[in-house]
């Protein structure tokens, strides 16, 4: 925290200069969303400015223009002007433009303000990634940057939540508030260092340096910038230098990354969101969709800019772009079928809304931010102001053939051509990109996985594990309500169906007990591989069941087995694991655990019991054949005595020279192990009480939030959202976000550590919490009138899902088998899930206890102070083992023992 804090110290003036400077891109978005919500208000009836559909389109149109003006402004004006000075004296043009647009009469009047608006917009966009990268440091000057994208959509957010409740002149008058600010607080920046030495202010520019530096700091990066200005000063530069052939490779990567960025159709998307957002008939709402849409472009935006300087530039844009492609093609191939095969779709109406929102995802994740300040960190000082202008332009011009392309084949041909013309444009985007950029990053990536090829093999079949149980998980979601319809195969009551969960919980139960009977006798790998066995006997049984008890008897089977392999899989992962990947491995058993429920939810829509647990038997199959062929956990085997055979798998795991050290230090931790006789009692022991305690309050935390209740009850919480949302598309949206966030918690994990990411997630769940609870409580109680906000318990189910995601789903599965040493890891595993399985039963019986009693409100609420406890217990007690050995962490925890006693 303190190494923290004094890097905040030395660059509060970097935070400080990009925090005022960045409110002109929040201006900037302010704009950019002001036609959402004000156009269809300036083609009613009662609009204040009349105009023709025609006419309007000129509101949009001139804007565009004038940006685009501006941008090329900047080439004149960039090198002569710095880049404090423009960026100061925005606010002027923005403060006129809001001003005119507020008491704007005609029409002609709010195209002046329009181009007014644009016109500083283009000139500050272009000149904003140039200050940002000049002031900040190498190791946040991506995210810096990146948090361009961030202001902008959140601008674009907040005028439509506004422009929904307000008129045009009062939400003017608002957005006036924010140039005045940025000009009252901007002003006391500093200027580019660069821009100054460029213009031969050097002792000016040394003070710039000291203040955003510090001294020490400042002498070095003065003589570097000094050396770079001098050597481009000594050749002749110009606009034309642009095209010259040493900074060719530069323009085409340029090109190649606003291609990507533009003519993947976000532009359109944008415009027409509300149009697509229609097509899903009811599903969902325009204005929640809108809601949705921006809030997941600028929380991914947020975890773009964050990543962007550990994870490289490159890496982050392939991901994204390739997530783009798929989506576009995903979207074409179903307009295909529906608009030109004629395919009834009516049964899954929200899928524009779907593939729009996983558009936004894939697109945020790296397109959204990057090209947009890769200008001013490829060209030097000299050039930037041209290069900048070049990419605004790109910028400008590829959107409006964008919106115009769109538009006609959407009429013409049918929405299926503009989304595989895109995908063809960013297919080719991205391949001009892979061939421009520097690939240091990746070619570090592809060393770690040739490195670790059996350890990510063994990972990905034994996590087939996970798939099985999250499809066992979800199954009654969509079978249940057929087992009580009148068309039922299986009759049965409604007291009745309530032991399909029961005997499902308690075969869990009972398979986590199990683990610590037979845990210390039989391999990990055993367990696992043995597992399918049972997994495709239960599905078999499901599938020709005829009869409530032969039900009964597959979700029992399939209950034992997951509780038996589920606690094993952890022990398994982070054993044969190298430290710098544990986390992540261990993390995607959560991921793969919700993909397989998600799974069972999409096919038990449309197919039969049977035809589904028919394909549901493939899978332990599957991981039958394919898990024969992994190795044993090397820890299980050396405490089983069986050391060359220990060897033989750390070589095949580890290569030859991380497995004799590795085999020593286990080796020592095991013997010292070994010396004390343990069994189940010594969990309870003094020694290992803090661990104890530390699993009790992750396990507290993680089922006490109340997840398993609103997982169970997700359906009625989208019922409680009248028309905004569809529970089917709910279920849908919440599954996404969980697999989503884990597999992002999961990459994040050995990077950022444990013990951080749970205190986020944690706090975050909390806030969700209080807030759901003071919703509930202000309809339910004061009886206040909420129809105008219906969509806020769907969105609060989301935004829970969201911030629980991000560590307390995955966390707590897996730190018992990180805390505890080999011969006491059965014991700790069954401890922690018989606290699972019990909590789980606790909360949804009080979850429905209190609902049905009280009020919503009240769950909320105490689900909030459990998570506080939960909270405090795991910070007081939960150590970092972040980047440690297994046994480096029982040494050190044995060491904080030993210290203890003296």
């Amino acid at each position: 925290m303190k190494g923290t804090i004094c890097i905040l110290e030395k660059r509060l003036l970097q935070y400080s200069a990009a925090t005022t400077g960045l409110l002109a891109a929040f201006s900037s978005g302010l704009n950019l969303g002001w036609t959402s919500p004000y156009l269809p208000t300036l083609l009613s009836e009662a609009s204040p400015i009349t105009m023709t559909a025609d006419q309007s389109y000129w509101v949009v149109t001139s804007y565009l223009l004038a940006g685009l003006c501006g941008s090329i402004l900047l080439s004149i004006v960039g090198r002569k002007i710095g880049r404090k000075t423009i960026l100061l004296w925005s606010s002027v043009p923005f403060c006129t433009a809001w001003t005119v647009i507020a008491f704007a009469s005609t029409l002609p009047i709010l195209l002046i303000g329009r181009i007014i608006i644009g016109l500083a917009q283009g000139l500050v966009f272009a000149t904003l990634p140039m200050y940002l990268s000049e002031i900040s440091d190498k190791e946040i000057r991506g995210f810096l940057c990146s948090l361009i994208s961030v202001l902008l959509f959140l601008g674009a957010m907040v005028i439509n939540v506004i422009g929904t409740y307000m008129t045009i002149k009062i939400s003017s008058l608002i957005c006036l508030i924010i140039p005045v600010l940025q000009f009252v607080t901007f002003f006391w920046m500093p200027e580019s260092p660069n821009y100054l030495l460029m213009k031969g202010k050097r002792e000016e520019a040394r003070q710039a340096l000291i203040a955003l530096k510090g001294s020490d700091e400042a002498d070095r990066s003065l003589d570097v910038i000094v050396e770079v200005i001098e050597e481009n000063r000594l050749n002749k530069t110009g606009f034309i230098s642009i095209f010259e052939k040493n900074n060719r490779s530069k323009l085409v990567t340029l090109l190649g990354l606003r291609v990507a960025q533009q003519f993947c159709g976000v532009i359109a998307f944008n415009i027409f969101a509300q149009t697509i957002f229609q097509e899903s008939a009811d599903s969902i709402s325009p204005l929640l969709g809108t809601v949705i849409l921006y809030t997941v472009q600028i929380v991914f935006s947020v975890l773009s800019s964050l990543s962007v300087d550990k994870l490289g530039r490159r890496p982050l844009l392939i991901v994204s772009a390739i997530g783009t492609i798929c989506v576009l093609l995903a979207g074409g191939a179903f307009f295909f079928i529906r608009d030109v095969i004629k395919a009834d779709t009516s049964h899954v109406s929200f899928a524009p809304a779907l593939i729009l929102i996983l558009f936004t995802f894939c697109y945020s994740l790296g397109l959204q931010t990057m090209p947009n300040f890769m200008a001013a960190e490829l060209y030097p000082t000299n050039l930037k102001p041209y290069a900048c202008t070049i990419g605004d332009v790109m910028f400008y011009s590829f959107s409006a053939i964008v919106s115009q392309y769109f538009q006609f084949t959407k009429d013409n041909y049918g929405l299926f051509v503009p989304f595989w013309t895109f995908a063809v444009c960013s297919i080719i985007g991205l391949q001009v990109v892979n061939g421009s950029f520097c690939a240091t990053r990746m070619k570090a990536t592809n060393r770690l996985l040739e490195k670790r090829p059996l350890q990510y093999s063994a990972a990905a079949t034994g996590l087939l594990v996970a798939f099985c149980s999250g499809l066992n998980l979800g199954w009654t979601s969509p079978y249940l309500p057929i087992l009580l319809s009148e068309h039922s195969p299986i009759k049965m009551t409604a007291s009745e169906s309530s032991w399909l969960g029961t005997t499902y919980l308690l075969g869990g139960l009972c398979g986590s007990i199990l683990l610590s009977i037979v845990g210390r006798k039989i391999g990990r790998k055993t367990i696992l591989f043995w597992s399918s066995v049972p997994f495709f006997t239960a599905w078999a049984v499901i599938a020709f069941a005829t009869t409530l008890p032969i039900l009964l008897i597959g979700r029992i089977i399939t209950g034992l087995t997951q509780g038996l392999a589920f606690a094993t899989l952890p022990m398994y992962l982070s054993e044969i694991s190298d430290k710098e990947i544990r986390g992540f491995l261990c993390s995607l058993i959560t991921v793969f655990l919700y993909v397989g429920a998600m799974v069972i939810n999409v096919i038990g829509t449309y197919m039969t019991i049977k035809i589904s647990s028919l394909i549901c038997l493939i899978i332990p199959v599957l991981q039958f054949v394919a898990f024969f062929w992994m190795p044993e956990s090397p820890n299980y085997l050396l405490m089983k005595g069986k050391r060359e055979k220990a060897r033989q798998e750390l070589i095949a795991l580890k290569g030859a020279d991380a497995a004799d050290r590795s085999l020593d230090v286990i080796v020592d931790v095991i013997e010292e192990e070994m010396l004390s006789k343990t069994g189940f009692i010594s969990i309870f022991e003094k020694n290992n009480r803090s661990k104890l305690l530390t699993l009790f309050g992750l396990r507290l935390t993680q089922q006490f939030c109340g997840v398993i209740a609103f997982n169970i009850s997700a359906q009625t919480i989208f019922q409680e959202s009248a028309d905004s949302i569809s529970p089917l598309l709910g279920t849908i949206v919440l599954y996404t976000v969980q697999i989503v966030f884990s597999v992002l918690s999961s990459l994040a994990v050995d990077k950022l550590g444990r013990k951080p990411l749970l205190i986020v997630s944690t706090i975050g769940t909390i806030c969700v919490l209080l807030a759901g609870g003071a919703f509930f409580f202000i309809r339910d109680v004061i009886k206040t009138d909420t129809s105008h906000v219906s969509f806020v318990p769907a969105l609060i189910l989301i935004v829970f899902t969201f911030c629980y995601s991000l560590g307390l789903q995955t966390m707590p599965n897996f730190m018992a088998a990180e805390l505890y040493p080999t011969n006491l890891k059965p014991y700790a595993c069954t401890i922690g899930d018989v606290m699972f399985y019990s909590f789980s039963t606790i909360v949804s019986q009080y979850f429905q206890f209190t609902k049905d009693n009280y009020g919503l409100y009240v769950p909320f609420w105490s689900f909030a102070v459990s998570c506080i406890i939960g909270l405090g217990i795991s910070v007081i007690f939960m150590p970092e083992t972040k980047n440690k050995t297994l046994e480096d962490i029982q040494k050190e925890l044995s060491r904080k023992q030993k210290k203890g006693k003296k």
